[in-house]
């Protein structure tokens, strides 16, 4: 049984209350979207697709797929990516891990 069916029962009712789970997944859907224009239009901006697009697509990709798979394990992958991105740009004139990408 579930938290939703339990919670109906011990009330009486037939309500959904319980569904953020379905929220959250559609937040993350829509964010893996939002993401993937994003970078479309980085490469519109710039003329072209560069190597620190496919990188941010690939691991977007990687992150969503671990997270449909073990939603923990995407969180800290996801994280961990976003924070490390976050720490590296403070010491490299503000480009992201994938931008140094383009420089090799």
């Amino acid at each position: 049984m579930g938290a939703q069916e339990l919670a109906n029962g011990m009330t009486g009712t037939t309500s959904k209350i319980l569904n953020g789970g379905k929220a959250l997944e559609d937040v993350s859907n829509t964010l893996v979207g939002v993401s993937v224009v994003l970078n479309v239009a980085d490469a519109l901006s710039n003329g072209k697709w560069q190597n620190h697009n496919t990188a941010d697509v690939v691991m977007t990709s990687i992150i969503y797929a671990t997270s449909a798979v073990c939603p923990a394990a995407g969180l800290i992958l996801g994280l961990t990516w976003f924070v490390g991105n976050l720490i590296y740009e403070r010491y490299h004139d503000g480009r992201s891990m994938a931008e140094e990408l383009d420089n090799r």
